[in-house]
């Protein structure tokens, strides 16, 4: 089903897959403005170059640019961890103001979620 027939059967909010690039948020953001539903992106920290890649060969329609598994790469395991939370804090610092909220899949990482929220300024409302 199109997204132009799920708002017309009344959603009240569109969820993103992963978004790794702000350039791509952006552009679909433009591309839905006129439906003034609101947006909830998707974010999944990354834990390895490896894990990115893997994003990259099998979750159809999710992208992680080359530049930023580069940034990952060959980092021993407590950098790489840092170096992630950095990526998910620049990430999201640049589409907090594009969307109306952030669906963070943690993929085992929840302990960092806090960190990452409090980092980008915004609001905690958590599901459980």
């Amino acid at each position: 089903m199109e997204l132009k027939e799920k708002i017309a059967l009344g959603v009240d909010f569109i969820q993103t897959q992963p978004v790794y690039d702000p350039e791509i948020l952006e552009r679909f953001m433009e591309s839905i403005s006129s439906f003034n539903v609101p947006v909830i992106v998707g974010h999944m920290m990354l834990k390895s170059a490896s894990m990115a890649r893997f994003i990259n060969s099998n979750l159809p329609g999710v992208t992680v640019p080359e530049r930023v598994i580069e940034g990952l790469e060959g980092l021993p395991k407590d950098r790489a961890v840092e170096r992630s939370l950095e990526i998910s804090v620049e990430l999201l610092t640049k589409m907090k103001p594009m969307c109306q909220g952030i669906s963070f899949t943690p993929a085992g990482w929840e302990r960092y979620i806090p960190r990452i929220v409090e980092a980008i300024g915004v609001s905690r409302s958590v599901s459980e």
